[in-house]
C-alpha cells in the first residue's frame, strides 16, 4: 500500500504531464484538499492504484482525472499505443467511432489526431452512432482496425475504448497484451504527438442498406411495435432501418428518445436491469403493442418483452437468443435454401440452441465470454451470447448487433401472427421437442471491484460441495480452460442435472453466476433446482 507521500508524489507528477486543463485542475484541486482530509487522499490513492488496464475489452473505467480513470491523458496513451501497435504490424488503416456519453467525442477526436499524427490513415465516423455501425465500417472501410469510444450500458460515471481488428470483431491475445505494453511504455501524455488529417466518413446508409437484406420486407402493416433508445444512440438507425422496410406503427419512448449522458429515467442503463423497461412496457401496453423492444445505450445489445394474458413479460437472453437462431433455421427452411454455416454461443448461455442446429445438421461451436470469440467462428450464421448479444449477420457485421436484431424479432413476430402463433407457443414447443432446459443468472453486486476479487478468490480456494441436496461433481477453475477451450477467469461447478458457472465481471464491481439445469425429466423440476442453486449463490456470496 502506497504512503500518503507516494500517492501524492504520483499525483503531482501525472498533473505535471496532463495536457487537459479541466483534468489538471481537478487533480490540482484534489491534491491540495487531500493534504488535510484522508477520505480525499483514499479517493487520490484509488486513482493511483496503478494504470488503467488495456484488455480484450480494451479500457473502461470511471470518468475523471488520474491514471486510473478514463480522461484524455489516459487516451492519448492507449491511441499511442493501439498506433505504435498496428505500425509495427504494417497496418495503416483506422476507423473510430462513438456514443453519446461525456468525453466520448473528444476522445475520438484525439485519438483520431494522434493516429493520424503517426501515419495512420484515419476514418472517423460521423457523431453518436451504434457500435455494430462501427464493428460494420471496420469490413467495409477494409480498415485494419477500430475503435469505439463507449461504455456500452455501464452507469453514467463511466467510459470506455473498445478495440477492433480487421475481423470487425473485438481484439483478442496476444493483441491486447501486445498493445497494453506499448502503452506502458508510451510518451508522457503531454509529449504525444498529435495533428495531421483525417477523413470524415459517412457509413450509416451503407450499412443499414446491408442491415435489411435478409429481412422479409412482408411484414404485417398493422403490426405494433414499442421501441426505447434508453437515452442512447440506437433511436435514429432503428427507426431508419424500420422506414426502409416500411413499418411505420412505432411507438417509441419520446423521454428516453434522445441521447441523454446522465440517463436520467433508469438507474441502470441496462435492458437486464429491474425498472429499465417501466416506461417501455407502459407505452406498450397504451398502445396495445405486439412487442416491446430495448437497445441499450450503444445499441448492440437487445432486450424484448412480450403480451401475454398476464401482462407483459420480459425474455431472458437465452429465451430470445434460442428463438432467433430457430427462426433463422426455419427461414432457411421456408426459402429450401441449404442448411450449411455454423451457430455459435457462449459457454455461459443455454445449451438448447444447440440441440436445435444438432437435429438439423448445423454446425455448433460453444466458445469463451463475448463476441470477440464468437464472431471469430468460421462460416458463422448465427451467434449469441445470454447478455442480450446477438449477431444475426455476422458475415456483415462482426459483432453483437442490436439494430438487426430488433429487425429479425419484429420479423419473426410479423411472420408468427400470420400463423396465429406467439413467441410464448413457440417457446414452449421448443422446451417440449429440445428440452427441458432452463438456465437463469444471478447478479452480485459489491462495493468495488477489489471487494468482487477478493470474493471471487474466496469462492476458487474452497469451492461448494454441494447446493442443498444437490451434489457437486465436478468443480472447474477456469484460468485452467474447460474442455478444450483458453484460459479465463471463472469456475465451473457442475452437478448431476445441471451446472453454474461464476464469473467477475471485467468492468464493474459484480459477480454474475449462470445457471442451467438441463438433465431432469420435467420442467417444474428442473426450476425447482434453479431456485435451489439461486439461493445458495446468495449465501455463498453473503
Amino acid at each position: 500500500m502506497k504512503s500518503r507521500a507516494e500517492i501524492l508524489s504520483s499525483a503531482e507528477l501525472w498533473a505535471e504531464h496532463d495536457f487537459d486543463p479541466s483534468s489538471k485542475a481537478e487533480l490540482l484541486n484534489l491534491i491540495d484538499l487531500a493534504k488535510h482530509d484522508v477520505s480525499v487522499l483514499d479517493d487520490l490513492a484509488d486513482r493511483f492504484s496503478g494504470p488503467l488496464e488495456f484488455g480484450t475489452a480494451g479500457l473502461r473505467a470511471e470518468l475523471g482525472a488520474g491514471m486510473a480513470r478514463m480522461n484524455r491523458a489516459t487516451v492519448a496513451k492507449a491511441a499511442w499505443g493501439l498506433s505504435t501497435w498496428m505500425l509495427a504490424k504494417n497496418l495503416d488503416r483506422l476507423v473510430i467511432g462513438h456514443d453519446a456519453r461525456r468525453g466520448s467525442a473528444q476522445f475520438a477526436l484525439d485519438t483520431a489526431e494522434i493516429a493520424s499524427a503517426l501515419g495512420i490513415k484515419v476514418f472517423k465516423l460521423e457523431p453518436n452512432l451504434p457500435t455494430p455501425v462501427l464493428a460494420f465500417a471496420v469490413k467495409h472501410l477494409q480498415a485494419n482496425a477500430g475503435v469505439m469510444v463507449t461504455a456500452s450500458h455501464n452507469p453514467a460515471k463511466d467510459n470506455g475504448y473498445k478495440v477492433y481488428d480487421q475481423t470487425g470483431s473485438q481484439i483478442i491475445g496476444p493483441t491486447d497484451k501486445e498493445i497494453a505494453h506499448l502503452i506502458s511504455v508510451s510518451p508522457l501524455p503531454n509529449l504525444i504527438k498529435r495533428g495531421g488529417s483525417f477523413e470524415v466518413v459517412e457509413v450509416l446508409d451503407s450499412y443499414l442498406t446491408e442491415a435489411i437484406k435478409n429481412v422479409n420486407s412482408q411484414i404485417p402493416k398493422d403490426l405494433k411495435i414499442a421501441y426505447t433508445a434508453l437515452h442512447g444512440v440506437g433511436s435514429k438507425t432503428f427507426l431508419a432501418a424500420c422506414a426502409k422496410l416500411g413499418i411505420t406503427k412505432i411507438f417509441e419512448v419520446k423521454t428516453q428518445a434522445n441521447p441523454d449522458p446522465e440517463f436520467p429515467t433508469v438507474a441502470f442503463p441496462n435492458p437486464e436491469e429491474a425498472g429499465a423497461l417501466d416506461q417501455l412496457l407502459q407505452i406498450a401496453d397504451q398502445h396495445g403493442a405486439d412487442i416491446a423492444i430495448a437497445n441499450d445505450p450503444d445499441a448492440d445489445r437487445m432486450g424484448v418483452a412480450i403480451p401475454t394474458k398476464n401482462g407483459w413479460r420480459k425474455l431472458s437472453g437465452d429465451e430470445i437468443g434460442v428463438i432467433l437462431g430457430w427462426f433463422k433455421i426455419e427461414k432457411l427452411k421456408e426459402l429450401n435454401l441449404p442448411l450449411e454455416g455454423s451457430m455459435a454461443t457462449s459457454i455461459v448461455s443455454s445449451s438448447l440452441l444447440s440441440r436445435i442446429a444438432e437435429k438439423n445438421n448445423i454446425d455448433f461451436n460453444f466458445t469463451l465470454t463475448g463476441f470477440k470469440h464468437i464472431g471469430r467462428i468460421p462460416k458463422l450464421i448465427y451467434g449469441y451470447e445470454e447478455a442480450l448479444g446477438y449477431a444475426v449477420d455476422p458475415q456483415v457485421v462482426g459483432d453483437k448487433d442490436g439494430i438487426t436484431a430488433a429487425l429479425l424479432m419484429i420479423e419473426l413476430v410479423g411472420w408468427l401472427k400470420r400463423k396465429e402463433l406467439s413467441i410464448d407457443q413457440v417457446l414452449i414447443q421448443i422446451q417440449s421437442e429440445f428440452g427441458p432446459c432452463v438456465t437463469d443468472h444471478l447478479t452480485l453486486r459489491f462495493a468495488s471491484v477489489l471487494e468482487t476479487k477478493y470474493k471471487f478468490e474466496q469462492v476458487v480456494a474452497n469451492p461448494p460441495t454441494q447446493f442443498g441436496s444437490l451434489r457437486i461433481t465436478r468443480t472447474e477453475d477456469l484460468k485452467y480452460g474447460l474442455d478444450g477451450l483458453p484460459a479465463t477467469t471463472g469456475i465451473y461447478l457442475q452437478w448431476a442435472a445441471g451446472r453454474v458457472i461464476i464469473r467477475p465481471s471485467g468492468t464493474e464491481p459484480k459477480l454474475k453466476c449462470y445457471i442451467e439445469v438441463s438433465g431432469e425429466s420435467t420442467l417444474e423440476s428442473a426450476l425447482e433446482q434453479v431456485a435451489v442453486v439461486k439461493g445458495a449463490m446468495s449465501a455463498l456470496f453473503a
